[in-house]
């Protein structure tokens, strides 16, 4: 499920985590009655159903009912880091800039990543996304690449509009959800990586 974004908005990824969510029509369309069962992390958080819900239901575990409303959101998977962030990028009409030095990575993947050891979507998903891509000079071709890496569960990358960053950093926080802003939206097109 995707939305579409607007200009300002922070960039951010949360960890990997699991929640099993059922999920019905409610009776006014557009909306959903969400029920969430479970979350597996850092923590285990349950939480009670959401009824009437519009927005996407797989962020109700971080938010409060004053931020739900995300102006994008995508689960980072098969496509990468950039692959999904192209996604939203076309959809909504907006360039997305990263800070590399801001991305979380999983321990030891640049070590993996020096030896050139990728799984062959990677290769596959810079081939198909980075036309859209303009990368730092200062990042070699294993950086960029962990930037192409495919995911089972990469987490979530979600454009947060900048009035409500510090509101939803809070309740991810008390939440022990861990999150990061990783860059912003901007009305530019394409994705630009930047090397602080």
């Amino acid at each position: 499920m995707k939305w579409g974004d607007r200009y300002g908005s922070i960039l951010s990824t949360m960890g990997s985590s699991m929640i099993r969510l059922e999920i019905r029509a409610a009776q006014d369309p557009g909306r959903r009655d969400v029920h969430p069962e479970f979350l597996t992390g850092p923590r285990a958080l349950r939480y009670p159903p959401a009824l009437g819900f519009r927005g996407n239901p797989l962020l109700l575990f971080a938010l409060d009912r004053d931020a739900r409303e995300l102006s994008a959101a995508t689960d980072i998977t098969g496509f990468g880091l950039l692959g999904h962030a192209s996604e939203i990028a076309l959809a909504s009409g907006v360039g997305l800039d990263f800070e590399y030095d801001q991305i979380p990575f999983i321990d030891a993947c640049h070590k993996f990543a020096r030896e050139f050891t990728f799984p062959g979507g990677a290769s596959d998903n810079k081939l198909y996304f980075e036309w859209q891509v303009s990368f730092d000079l200062a990042l070699n071709d294993a950086e960029q690449m962990l930037l192409f890496d495919p995911q089972t569960s990469g987490g979530l990358l979600m454009c947060v509009p900048e009035e409500k960053v510090g509101n939803f950093q809070k309740l991810a926080n008390e939440r022990g959800i861990p999150v990061w802003e990783i860059g912003v939206v901007n009305p530019e097109p394409g994705l630009r990586v930047h090397r602080s």
